[in-house]
């Protein structure tokens, strides 16, 4: 098994919350996301994994699946901005 401690600075638990599941779908056996201080700014994430995937690997993965996740959301809020915006323009 793999454990491995990975820092991002300047995040908070929203991230922690985004990536949690996504960690243990892309190859955690185990995933801790924490703010070991409340005036802290780092998010420290303990992934451990037993497969091929490293947890640098299963990480960045999980963030590119974040990613892609906020950018679906873009896309469906921008819709249906401008659905709003016909259904408003046509009457």
């Amino acid at each position: 098994m793999k454990m491995e401690e990975i820092i991002l600075p300047n995040q908070s638990h929203t991230l922690a919350c985004m990536i949690r599941q996504t960690l243990f779908d892309n190859g955690a056996v185990f995933a801790a996301c924490t703010v070991p201080h409340p005036l802290d700014s780092n998010l420290t994430v303990r992934i451990e994994t037993n497969s091929s995937t490293t947890p640098k690997k299963c990480l960045l993965l999980s963030l590119n699946d974040a990613c892609s996740e906020v950018e679906a959301s873009i896309r469906v809020i921008h819709a249906y901005k401008a659905h709003v915006e016909a259904e408003a323009a046509s009457t």
